[in-house]
């Protein structure tokens, strides 16, 4: 990360009544948000997503997290084995008050790698020549974790596992290879650890990128082809001021020759007032071995275009502008991009820098499709005080973005707020043919990094009315209990309520085992379910337990582990208190197992 001024840019226990019946599980025809819950507090400004790819219930969000308390930023890992439905923070780097740069990525045999960077901090001055990077190697899909090795400073690190060696790719933003005498800019490095992640080679480069004289060139979404080789997309700084921006591929072979290659896909002009990279996105279609890239035309107008390469990245189609419907007045920065079933392209993605509202989007032949599902929509606030950051530099040093400005005489201090602002992310993926996100999005009261999953295609009716015919009403032998926690989180009026279904009949409850929504109902406004995994949020929505049941069935006289029902209460303006104390809503329920 460059070292530079960033800009602007109540528990409550509900009354939950229960009564019971069911139907089967499927998908509506439109996007549907099928489950929105907040990993964690704080202002997270660099994360990624990645998802185990043989066992996709483990899933890792990585990157760095600002502790405005300490006027500090740390590394984190946040782990979930269960799809997502709960999460943990298994992982804090601390090893210095200024730890960025992270990157992470699974391997096979549930390995995970999570990449952090600790700057050498003097005198509250960050001094990355002497900075550290730690490769952190969990075994388990991501629960534990454990120090395997120390190297130098890699800035602005994206990663990849190697498909045929199961080594770790880690591409990073090489300053060592400048020299202005000679003409020589900085470049894209190579750093491989082995599969244990004891052992380091490299830095790897490629020499053609060094005579491009680049000021800065910064690499991300790190994808491993099917051939063996890696590939990563990158943006570099053509030098002050800043204006022009090549967004460029870096490509290294397959083991052993790991032979290097890279070049400019595209020259950005990026006007005047961009205070950070223009960010596209790059998504992989491993059927299809196809590369996808979508990319602005700088960072105001926010014109998108998207390119494809056959080749392993060595050459692009000419982009082509995608087009859009009603919304398109408003900016999309700050995307991911995926691949979806049928040829279409998922995108998430946000309004503007400063803003925290955030949408999901089908990109289907290159039209951006107008039934864009909303994760987030935050009032335009300026400050939360989990955001500020305080900079400081001493007398006679030269700081900002103009190399040739003079020293300052005086100590220069200047305080920000960092609300909704982004500095990296890759927070898209797509599991079993459905979108999963992360996003991190906050309002004056504070910043929340999100976790939601999406459905996006469904059954017909005559495939919902098969599984009713497969199944039986179990309702007369369901009991529901109370399952631990009960939670109500005022900033998002979001209602948590955990369950657990036993079995008091004869005969055992076979999966798949789920709950219907009959009826619901809230005194104080609009109700909303989360997490159906129909992706209905009142009445008819449907909630399969089968994830929180060990085995294949619930045995008579046992029940399930314990399943979290999701809310969003939406409370009505100048609504005066129910005249039931205390009710927050209730509901009807049936249940239905397998015969």
């Amino acid at each position: 990360m460059r070292t530079r001024n960033w800009k602007l840019f109540p528990r409550v226990t509900g009354l939950l009544a229960f009564s019971l019946l069911f139907c089967s599980s499927a998908f509506e025809q439109e996007l549907q948000l099928a489950k929105r819950l907040s990993i964690a507090l704080g202002w997270h400004p660099w994360y990624e997503l990645k998802v185990d790819p043989e066992t996709p219930n483990n899933v890792v969000v990585c990157g760095a997290k600002w502790d405005a308390d300490s006027n500090a930023s740390f590394g984190f890992v946040y782990a979930s084995a269960d799809g997502g439905a709960t999460w943990q923070s298994v992982l804090e780097d601390r090893n210095s008050t200024w730890v960025t740069e992270q990157s992470c990525a699974f391997g096979p045999h549930h390995r995970a790698y999570f990449v952090s960077e600790a700057s050498k901090v003097i005198d509250g001055r960050q001094n990355h020549d002497l900075g550290t990077t730690r490769l952190y190697v969990s075994e388990d899909g991501g629960q534990h974790w454990s120090e395997r090795l120390k190297t130098g400073w890699a800035d602005w690190s994206t990663s990849a596992v190697n498909s045929r060696s199961q080594e770790l790719y880690t591409f990073y933003n090489s300053r060592g290879t400048a020299e202005s005498g000679h003409g020589w800019g900085t470049t894209v490095g190579l750093l491989v650890f082995s599969p244990d992640g004891t052992t380091v080679e490299g830095p790897f480069f490629h020499p053609g990128m060094q005579d491009l004289g680049y000021r800065g060139v910064y690499p991300s979404y790190a994808v491993a082809l099917k051939s063996g080789a890696v590939v990563a997309l990158y943006h570099a700084l053509l030098g002050f001021p800043w204006q022009q921006e090549d967004l460029g591929f870096v490509r290294a072979g397959p083991p052993p020759e790991r032979r290097m290659e890279s070049g400019p896909i595209v020259r950005r002009n990026m006007g005047t007032g961009c205070g950070l990279i223009d960010k596209g996105a790059l998504a992989y279609d491993a059927e299809q071995d196809r590369l996808f890239l979508i990319y602005g035309d700088g960072c105001k107008t926010r014109q998108l275009f998207l390119s494809q390469s056959e080749d392993e990245g060595r050459t692009w189609t000419e982009g082509v502008r995608i087009e859009r419907s009603e919304q398109g007045e408003e900016g999309i920065v700050d995307p991911s991009l995926a691949v979806l079933p049928g040829g279409r392209l998922g995108l998430l993605w946000k309004t503007a820098q400063s803003s925290g509202r955030w949408y999901f989007s089908v990109i289907q032949e290159r039209r951006l499709s107008a039934a864009r599902v909303e994760l987030s929509a935050t009032k335009d606030d300026l400050v939360s005080n989990d955001t500020l950051s305080m900079n400081i530099f001493p007398a006679n040093s030269r700081h900002g973005g103009n190399p040739n400005a003079p020293s300052e005489r005086s100590i220069d201090m200047s305080v920000a707020s960092q609300l909704n602002n982004v500095l990296r992310s890759s927070g898209l993926a797509v599991v079993g043919g459905k979108p999963e996100a992360v996003w991190s999005s906050g309002d004056k009261n504070g910043m929340n990094l999100f976790f939601g999953s999406l459905s996006e295609h469904g059954a017909s009716s005559e495939v919902q009315e098969k599984g009713r015919q497969d199944s039986k009403d179990v309702t007369a032998n369901a009991v529901i209990f109370y399952a631990g926690s009960q939670h109500f989180d005022a900033q998002t009026q979001t209602l948590t309520a955990c369950i657990s279904l036993a079995n008091r009949g004869n005969e055992p409850l076979r999966t798949p085992i789920v709950l219907e929504v009959r009826d619901m109902q809230s005194p104080l406004g609009s109700i909303s379910i989360m997490n159906a995994s129909n992706g209905k949020s009142g009445p008819g929505a449907l909630l399969d337990l089968s994830n929180a049941i060990t085995g294949s069935e619930i045995p008579p006289r046992s029940r399930s582990n314990p399943y979290c029902l999701a809310f969003h209460l939406d409370f009505l303006a100048g609504q005066g208190k129910s005249d039931e104390i205390g009710a927050l809503l209730t509901l009807k329920l049936g249940v239905l197992s397998r015969k």
